[in-house]
């Protein structure tokens, strides 16, 4: 897996030209996802908290060349320097 680019909430409203982001629970498993006019165009990390930072990362699947999209709390814990 390869990381992409980052993108604001706002941002990834924009790219899926909407004004409402709904994180939903699947019934069946209780995973999370991102749904936007009633399509799903995101994942969610399983780690999430809604009470920390978050936003959007791309993800590569290398293996295949499929693009997803995850809703995630960035970390800085492994940052070493900042400048």
């Amino acid at each position: 897996m390869k990381f992409g680019q980052k993108l604001s909430v706002t941002a990834f409203k924009t790219k899926h030209n909407t004004d409402k982001l709904d994180v939903v629970k699947n019934p069946i498993n209780g995973k999370l996802f991102v749904s936007a006019n009633g399509q799903t165009v995101a994942a969610v990390s399983k780690n999430f908290d809604a009470t920390k930072d978050f936003e959007y990362v791309e993800l590569l699947l290398e293996d295949t060349g499929t693009v997803l999209w995850c809703l995630h709390n960035p970390s800085s814990a492994n940052v070493v320097l900042s400048m």
